[in-house]
């Protein structure tokens, strides 16, 4: 069974984890489960981290390489900035809004360097963080010309969409699945392998103990959300 985790922010809110919390739930992950990318084996877990904060970098990153992890990041593709000449205390500070390239963001070289280390891959979380489910989107751009901006930034193929806020028509479906191996969407569901054409993820934010969510009572309730899902 197949387990694929989402996390958002580092610090307080509805969408966040405290550092604390944060590393002891990787501590956690890392003695008792076998973490894994896209493609690999259809039984352990996999982390993602959607919208590519500064945060990510400042302090998930770090705990990445201490405790040898590795995790999905969906990038936007419009929100990256091309250099930063702010601290870091100040980029943590920043609003994020999604208007356009800002350093609230983690920036090309930044996610160049995570990519490169081996720790993170990229994937796409579309151009602009649009609700692909409404009328009036365009299409190509937020899942197509995403990804071709993303590999010429990267030099890599870019193989995982992240659909923002889980929802999608089914033109939207349609065409990430002809551009990418893989397509993610919230559901809080498990899934069977790598092979489906939608693949589901469990909520890690706001966790309430280091260990996941990961109960009997919790996982037949993802299971049943498959069969729904499906």
């Amino acid at each position: 069974m197949l387990r694929i985790l989402l996390y958002h922010r580092v610090g307080e809110g509805k969408y966040a984890n405290t550092p604390e919390m944060l590393y002891q739930h990787l501590s956690y992950l890392k003695k008792n489960y076998q973490t894994i990318l896209p493609g690999n084996s259809s039984t352990g877990v996999c982390l993602t981290f959607d919208d590519a904060t500064f945060d990510f970098y400042d302090q998930v990153y770090p705990l990445l390489k201490k405790l040898d992890l590795r995790a999905v990041l969906g990038v936007v593709a419009k929100l990256v900035p091309e250099e930063t000449l702010l601290t870091s205390q100040e980029r943590l500070l920043m609003k994020t809004t999604f208007d356009g390239p800002s350093e609230a963001f983690c920036s090309r070289a930044e996610i160049k360097e995570m990519v490169n280390s081996g720790h993170v891959e990229c994937a796409c979380h579309s151009m602009t963080h649009a609700d692909l489910s409404h009328e009036g989107i365009s299409l190509e751009d937020e899942i197509i010309t995403s990804k071709q901006i993303l590999e010429k930034h990267l030099e890599k193929e870019i193989t995982t969409f992240i659909f923002p806020f889980g929802r999608f028509s089914k033109d939207a479906k349609r065409i990430a699945n002809r551009h990418y191996k893989y397509v993610m969407r919230i559901g809080n569901a498990v899934n069977f392998s790598w092979k489906q054409k939608m693949l589901y993820r469990i909520n890690a934010d706001c966790l309430k103990d280091a260990k996941p969510p990961f109960t009997f009572s919790q996982i037949l309730r993802y299971f049943f959300n498959t069969l729904r899902l499906r």
